[in-house]
């Protein structure tokens, strides 16, 4: 059975966790320069756990699994415990997780809003309370620890602890739909739609200083970038993810 493939991590011992939509979570282990299959997780506190969508390790070695239907999952050597909406979620219905420099988790929903976990209540995030939409599909930090927010309708959504600052196409994205956000090295925020990949400069208090669009005719392999489609690794390397295959390029 094939299935879309949501997630990928590498935990702190060198395993690489694999989830899916519709498959349970895959384990894989490096040995001898391949990764080799370990082993399958199909259930966590109890449930099952099916069309994963975000996979992390928190700065305490937990790790934290998050899924369409299923609400999210923290999984350590100690206990396994199970965050849905009978616990404090808004819905079971999650598209992303991250962990800020803080150590907040916070958890991305459809039409659920966007909910702020710090390790004993859940705050909530909405279309009535600043945010400016119920739905979050992606999110990433800055070395300023300000926080974006790729939603549903209001395009990115800036946050720096106490406002909320909304860039859309009123202000040059090709769309309000975003599906991935990435920090490069300079500070520049690259963000992935269904229209295509944008860079964002910033000058002080999320003042655009410009905004780049490219597509196809730039050499992206089509212009509907992947959910967590965006990834920008070590070498200072951009991996944009859509549904025609992968484009690497130079963000530097």
């Amino acid at each position: 059975e094939s299935a879309n493939v949501y997630a990928f991590f590498e935990d702190k011992d060198g395993k690489m966790w694999v989830g899916s939509e519709f498959n349970p979570i895959i384990i894989l282990e490096y040995s001898n320069g391949t990764y080799k299959y370990s082993r399958s997780i199909n259930s966590l506190a109890g449930a099952d756990v099916r069309t994963i969508t975000g996979i992390l390790e928190d700065k305490n070695g937990n790790i934290w699994i998050s899924s369409f239907g299923g609400g999210v999952f923290k999984f350590s050597k100690e206990e396994q415990l199970h965050f849905s909406d009978s616990t404090g979620l808004t819905t079971n219905d999650v598209f992303t997780l991250f962990e800020d420099k803080a150590g907040n988790i916070w958890i991305g929903t459809y039409q659920g809003g966007l909910i702020k976990y710090g390790g004993s209540k859940f705050e909530i995030y909405n279309n009535e309370n600043g945010l400016g939409d119920n739905s979050v599909w992606s999110i990433t930090q800055d070395l300023r620890d300000n926080l974006y927010f790729g939603t549903n309708e209001n395009g990115v959504v800036c946050y720096d602890g106490k406002k909320f600052t909304p860039i859309t196409i009123e202000q040059g994205l090709t769309s309000n739909l975003i599906y991935g956000l990435e920090i490069d090295e300079k500070q520049r925020l690259w963000v992935g739609t269904d229209k295509g990949l944008n860079k964002i400069s910033f000058g002080e208090n999320f003042q655009i200083v410009g905004i780049k669009s490219y597509d196809e005719d730039d050499g992206l392999r089509g212009t509907e970038v992947s959910q967590h489609g965006l990834f920008y690794d070590k070498n200072k390397v951009l991996w944009i993810s859509t549904g025609n295959g992968l484009t690497r390029y130079n963000a530097f």
